[in-house]
């Protein structure tokens, strides 16, 4: 690329979409600028990618979970957090919570009007391991079953 124009590409865009047979290699006499970091914002939990990414044009939280490569089918949309850092003040805590009858559009029309603001940190929750009904019918099953058993150990 020495004494040629410009190329501007992002280590982003070559670290989530792969080289592309349109970029040129670097020569000797090639200068690299690397400029400030700009708006940034972290995502973490039940996502395909988990990091920090920079924003360059994404404004909402559906944008920033596309970052991340989209959630993984072990995450819940009934409780994102998202944490705020305020004017240098303080920290908030956000939550949306998307209702489990919403159907996909509903959900993503939601996802799309959360703004996401630089500094954010995003926080997508599992699914519960365990449903609640099935430990209290397996206790009820484990309870008969030592009865059972001590039944069946007395001798006659």
């Amino acid at each position: 690329m020495a004494n040629s124009s410009w190329k501007r590409w992002t280590l982003n865009d070559l670290l989530l979409h792969g080289v592309r047979s349109d970029l040129r290699r670097l020569e000797n006499g090639d200068t690299l600028l690397i400029p400030a970091l700009g708006p940034q914002v972290t995502v973490g939990g039940m996502v395909r990618r988990p990091a920090t990414y920079e924003l360059h044009g994404e404004s909402s939280l559906a944008d920033v979970l596309e970052l991340a490569g989209g959630i993984l089918p072990t995450a819940t949309l009934r409780h994102i957090e998202v944490q705020r850092v305020e004017a240098h003040e303080k920290r908030t805590m956000l939550a949306l919570n998307l209702s489990p009858t919403e159907d996909a559009d509903s959900a993503m029309k939601q996802l799309d009007a959360f703004k996401i603001n630089d500094g954010d940190e995003v926080h997508i929750f599992p699914i519960a391991p365990y449903n609640e009904e099935t430990i209290l019918h397996s206790r009820t099953r484990t309870a008969a079953w030592a009865i059972f058993l001590q039944t069946r150990d007395e001798p006659d």
